[in-house]
Parts: C-alpha cells; structure tokens; sequence
C-alpha cells in the first residue's frame, strides 16, 4: 500500500487563533495582529484582553490599542481617563496607530465622533513624526480657526512655525498668531510678540513685540508679566 502522507501541523492562522496567540506569547509581532485580527471578528472582548496583557507585559506597541478599547469601552469596561493616559505616555510606541485611531475620532467611522479625543491622538501621532497626522490635525485647528476658537489659530500657527508637517512657513504663523491674538488668546498674543521681536514673518519691531506681549500679559501669560520679550521662538 502505498504511504499515507501526514498532513502538516496547523499553524498561526485563519481559523487558528490559539496557535496565533501561543506564537505572540513567544515574541512573534506578526501573530499577535493576526490573533487580534480574529478575535475582533468575533467578539471584541478577546481582542481588548490580548492588547492588554501585552500592554502590561512591556510590550508597548500594543498600548495604544489597549487605550482604544478603554476610551470606546469597546470589549472591557470603560474608562476614558486611563486610555487617555496610556494614550499620552505610548503614542511614541505606534505613532501610525495613534494617526489613525485620530482620524476614526475626526470622522466618527466606527466610532463616535469626538474632536477633542481626534486632536489628541492626532497631535501625539504628529508629535512623533507621523505626516498623515500632521495634515488632519492641520484641519482640526483650520476647523477651529475659522470658527474664531484662538488656541487653534496659535496652534495651528505653532505648527507651521515649526514645520511640523510641511515646510516652515514664518508668514502664515505670523498670521495665525495675529488672529489668535485678535480673539484674546493669551499664548497667540505672546507668540505673536515673539514673531515681532525676532523678525519672523514680519519685520522685526521692538514696539510692537512690547505691546503685544503687555497685552498677552493682561489676557493671563504670566511669563509676559515676569519679563520683557528675549526670545524670538515661538513654541506655545
């Protein structure tokens, strides 16, 4: 007769989620997001339990997954204050997570929509070099600034001071911060009192970077009350 060939051993897989997880126990990455993957096809408490324990074993990429299921209590119970949290101090470990976690927020997709927990995340994924982020955390504060909201005009001109996102752009920071500080921003006033001392998108006028940063001073900056403006830096 002839032989009967031995089938193979099943491994990590479709329809093989406990091998899967046996192999991201083991250190392997790539079982652990096809566990993940099965487990929320299927109940989503399993899912949130896996980002958890491997959250909490050190294994800090999945923190940001784990800070999801508590904000949405989506397969554990929720708690907002420890998933933002865990949001704050893990971003840096999957910034691309974070970006688009920031972006289900901004849209409400699968979600519901929330543009302070989009900014956050948005700006944490930004913070850690994550370009897609950058862009939509640019339309939040857009958003915000033509609704004359002026922490997002002075944000919204500190990123493009900064280059974050796209090339520096000294002038159209220097137009955010005037807008900020024309609807009584604080930090929009004193960055806008930098940009004049230091000659950033404008030129440079020591009189104008005094009254600005008197005014920024009455509207609660506390730094403009203690001292005359040195640094040229925005950076609020």
């Amino acid at each position: 007769m002839p032989a009967v060939a031995s089938r193979p051993a099943p491994t990590c897989g479709p329809g093989h989620p406990d091998l899967c997880v046996a192999a991201c126990k083991a250190g392997e990455d790539d079982a652990c997001d096809a566990a993940a993957t099965m487990f929320l096809a299927h109940g989503r408490d399993r899912a949130a339990i896996l980002y958890r324990d491997l959250c909490e074993s050190g294994r800090h990429r999945y923190c940001p997954s784990w800070a999801l299921a508590l904000v949405t209590g989506d397969g554990t119970a929720r708690d907002v204050a420890r998933g933002r949290e865990l949001f704050a101090t893990y971003c840096k470990d999957d910034a691309v997570a974070c970006g688009e976690y920031g972006s289900l927020f901004l849209g409400g997709v699968g979600v519901a929509q929330d543009t302070g927990m989009a900014h956050l995340l948005l700006g944490l994924a930004c913070d850690h070099g994550e370009a897609a982020a950058c862009r939509d955390l640019a339309l939040v504060l857009d958003a915000g600034c033509a609704q004359r909201h002026g922490p997002s005009c002075n944000e919204r001109g500190v990123m493009a001071a900064q280059g974050r996102g796209a090339e520096p752009d000294a002038a159209a920071a220097f137009s955010l911060f005037e807008r900020s500080c024309a609807i009584d921003d604080a930090n929009g006033c004193s960055n806008l009192a930098k940009a004049y001392a230091g000659g950033h998108g404008v030129t440079a006028d020591s009189t104008r970077a005094a009254e600005e940063s008197a005014r920024a001073c009455r509207l609660g900056s506390q730094p403009d009350c203690e001292a005359a403006v040195t640094d040229g830096s925005p950076g609020r």
